[in-house]
C-alpha cells in the first residue's frame, strides 16, 4: 500500500469516527450539522474553539451536551482543509494555532499531480480544498460536480498571517455550505458563496 493510500484510508475512518457524532436535520436548526441531534451547531463550536475556548469553556456554557461529544467536536474540527500546492505550507501550522486540522497537498501527493486528481483526494477526505487557482471551480462547474468544497484565496499575498482571520470567519460563517458542497470565493473585501452544483 502506497503513502497516499494510507493516509486516505486514515482519514476515511477518522472522518467516519467524527460523522458518528454529528448529525443534520432539516427541522433542527435549518439542517446545519449539530452535536448528537442538539441544537449545538458543528459550525457554532469550531468557532469558538478558534476564539480560544477549550471543551471544559464548551461543557460549562452548554452542561447538557455530552462530555465526550463536546471533547472531540472541539478536537477534531468538521472541516478538514487540504491546501493546495500554490499556497505555502505554512497554512498547516496557521490552521493548528485555530485548531482546524489540514494538510498540505505536497505531503500526500505529487506536487506535479493534476487537478482532477486533488479534487479526487478532496472529496475521498471529505475535506475542503483551500486553493488560489481558479481552475478548480471551473473543473467544478463543467463536471456539474457536487464536491469538494473550494475555498477559492482571491488576493496577491496569500500569507497565511494576512489571511487566516477571514478564512477561519469562512470555516464559522459558511460551514453548512461547505459541508453540502460549496464555492466560497474569498477577496479582501467579501465572500461570495456558490453552492454545488453549479449551473
Amino acid at each position: 500500500m502506497g503513502a497516499h493510500e494510507a493516509v486516505r484510508q486514515r482519514l476515511e475512518l477518522e472522518l467516519m469516527a467524527l460523522l458518528d457524532r454529528i448529525t443534520t436535520d432539516p427541522n433542527v436548526m435549518g439542517g446545519k450539522p449539530c452535536i448528537r441531534g442538539m441544537r449545538v451547531t458543528v459550525g457554532m463550536v469550531v468557532g469558538m474553539i478558534a476564539s480560544g475556548h477549550s471543551a471544559d469553556d464548551l461543557l460549562r456554557l452548554y452542561p447538557y451536551s455530552e462530555r465526550q461529544a463536546a471533547y472531540d467536536s472541539a478536537a477534531k474540527p468538521s472541516v478538514r482543509i487540504v491546501i493546495d500546492m500554490n499556497l505555502s505550507p505554512e497554512w498547516v501550522g496557521a490552521f493548528q494555532t485555530v485548531n482546524v486540522d489540514a494538510v498540505h497537498w505536497s505531503a500526500v501527493g505529487s506536487p506535479k499531480a493534476d487537478d482532477s486528481e486533488i479534487l479526487d483526494y478532496a472529496r475521498a477526505a471529505g475535506a475542503v480544498l483551500l486553493t488560489h487557482d481558479l481552475d478548480f471551480p471551473r473543473l467544478l462547474a463543467s463536471a456539474r460536480a457536487n464536491g469538494p468544497s473550494v475555498i477559492l484565496l482571491r488576493a496577491q499575498n496569500v500569507d497565511p498571517s494576512q489571511w487566516l482571520a477571514t478564512i477561519t470567519d469562512v470555516l464559522r460563517d459558511h460551514a453548512a455550505a461547505l459541508s453540502a458542497g460549496a464555492i466560497v470565493s474569498v477577496d479582501e473585501t467579501r465572500s461570495r458563496v456558490r453552492i454545488l452544483p453549479l449551473h
